[in-house]
């Protein structure tokens, strides 16, 4: 990877933490609740697995090998 390879690189991560992708690990997306809703809304067949992890609820969606997930408190719970 050169300069600008990285430079390409780190505006579309930026681009992506702007629109509500928080971080990525490996093959875990986590995603701001917001953005959560709004897929899980918009595709009506995921299968949400939602877990509770230190008095929050962390929500799982799986595609394509991708793990994509949002921790909601008690404040952030849509249903």
């Amino acid at each position: 990877m050169d300069i600008n390879m990285l430079e390409e690189h780190s505006k579309a991560v930026a681009e992506a933490y702007d629109k509500g992708v928080i971080s990525s690990y490996g093959n875990e997306v986590h995603l701001a609740p917001d953005l959560f809703e709004k897929i899980v809304k918009q595709n009506s067949g995921l299968k949400i697995v939602e877990m509770l992890v230190r008095g929050c609820s962390r929500k799982i969606f799986h595609v394509n090998g991708q793990t994509y997930f949002s921790l909601f408190g008690n404040d952030d719970q849509h249903e």
